[in-house]
């Protein structure tokens, strides 16, 4: 299997994951694309991801998985079956596991683009208050008041004292909230819980 990569990119949830895995070359190769601009020149790329996005996944027929998130899965379900990342069928924080990865992605994901896209590469004097204002009110309310709901008990990580998928993705949208700079993260628990997933050599590897 072939796992192609921009950093900092989505592509970086699942590849975090096989480092926490720790998955050889002979599992999963991961695939460093160094330019985004290559999306709209390489060949190989385009007819793998039509849609031009490097989060995808190529199986050993050829065939391609497109969404961070389906790839994350899919890897937990082939290489992870002591459970270390994802907890199995039947065992009692499978349902909590589900909620994190489906939540996360959806809409955790946008609640937290629709703040970045308004400010990446804009400076702060050109960057639109009034609606920064708008996307950073419901980012509040869709991750952070979310977590903290989740780990008000003490808990650790998502599911308890041991991190998971769940922690990888919402480690990359607390990222991506942190890479605004509009200090997103003035919460103790979340900040804290971001710290613990900081610290980790797979999240230092790929941001």
């Amino acid at each position: 299997m072939t796992l192609y990569h921009i950093k900092w990119f989505c592509s970086s949830i699942p590849a975090q994951l096989a480092e926490e895995l720790s998955l050889s070359d002979s599992q999963l190769v991961v695939k460093t694309v160094p330019d985004p601009g290559l999306l709209s020149k390489d060949p190989t790329l385009l007819r793998l991801s039509p849609g031009r996005v490097v989060r995808v996944l190529v199986l050993p027929d050829g065939s391609a998985i497109c969404e961070s998130a389906a790839i994350a899965l899919y890897l937990c379900e082939t290489f992870d079956k002591d459970g270390v990342m994802h907890p199995a069928v039947g065992s009692p924080t499978r349902a909590k596991f589900l909620q994190g990865v489906v939540y996360s992605a959806a809409e955790g994901y946008k609640a937290t683009m629709n703040v970045f896209l308004e400010c990446y590469e804009i400076e702060k004097k050109e960057r639109n208050y009034e609606v920064i204002a708008k996307h950073m009110e419901n980012f509040q309310k869709v991750v952070i008041d979310h977590l903290v709901r989740e780990l008000a008990d003490g808990r650790l990580y998502y599911l308890g004292e041991n991190m998971s998928l769940c922690d990888i993705m919402f480690g990359y949208l607390l990222m991506t909230a942190v890479a605004t700079e509009e200090n997103l993260l003035t919460n103790d628990i979340v900040s804290q819980y971001f710290g613990r997933l900081a610290s980790r050599p797979s999240f230092k590897k790929y941001y």
